[in-house]
């Protein structure tokens, strides 16, 4: 702990040693919404997992709260997030795989998020939406909601011409998402882009229309050995449960 701008030891408070082995170094440090819990992941490079370990804040010191019994993630997690009411996390992995922590209940929900690391991942306001990014140069919009079976369901794929995707800004009116990356070029998802309603508009519009005769013979042909098995068309439609 320092105090800004001078950089000086706050008063009271030790420097916390957390890295006991060697082959271990700090991936990752994010505070709560509310300020009084910091999270701190712990890369053990040998042995392919990650520890978080949280410390409480009460405005003067930090206080171990699990240091003997860290969360444990089977992967080297590179990215996470508190969630707006400070209940789960949002992991990203180097593989590409987007977790969701209940710091509760000790319960997860995995998604195969990316084709390679996950850079960064932010929540909306609500807390209704999960945004990741990495190396694959796409932006994945998650639609979470802890009551369902599938609490992390994707909504769209956005992606970008070129480059990886390192960070991401809200827009504070909750209209857009502004991107950057290796890409020298910054780029900006309005909302219409992304939003459950959007998607369904778009896809009344492709759906609400006679099939073409290439469309007919492919799903309607009476003649079995012309007809075709059902082909996704359309990667940004949501899922058919939706």
């Amino acid at each position: 702990m320092r105090t800004l701008p001078d950089l000086k030891p706050v008063s009271g408070q030790q420097d916390l040693p957390v890295i006991q082995k060697t082959g271990t170094s700090i991936g990752k440090i994010a505070w709560s919404n509310l300020g009084d819990f910091v999270a701190v992941g712990l890369s053990w490079e040998t042995e392919n997992k990650t520890e978080i370990l949280r410390f409480y804040y009460d405005g003067r010191t930090l206080t171990a709260v699990d240091a003997r019994d860290p969360i444990q993630i089977p992967s080297l997690a590179f990215s996470f997030a508190w969630h707006p009411n400070d209940k789960q996390l949002a992991i990203g992995t180097e593989g590409g795989t987007v977790i969701v922590y209940d710091v509760a209940t000790g319960q997860t929900e995995s998604v195969v998020g990316h084709d390679g690391r996950v850079h960064t991942l932010s929540w909306s306001r609500d807390g209704r939406l999960l945004f990741t990014r990495g190396d694959d140069g796409s932006l994945r919009v998650w639609d979470y909601d802890p009551e369902q079976r599938n609490k992390l369901t994707l909504a769209i794929t956005l992606r970008q011409d070129t480059g990886a995707i390192h960070a991401i800004g809200l827009d504070p009116d909750g209209d857009g998402v502004y991107t950057g990356g290796t890409n020298p070029n910054i780029f900006y998802w309005p909302k219409d882009r992304y939003s459950s309603d959007a998607i369904l508009e778009r896809a009344e519009k492709m759906v609400d229309r006679n099939m073409t005769r290439a469309e007919w013979m492919r799903y309607a042909e009476k003649d079995k050995d012309r007809q075709q098995h059902y082909q996704r068309t359309f990667e940004d439609l949501p899922g058919l449960f939706q």
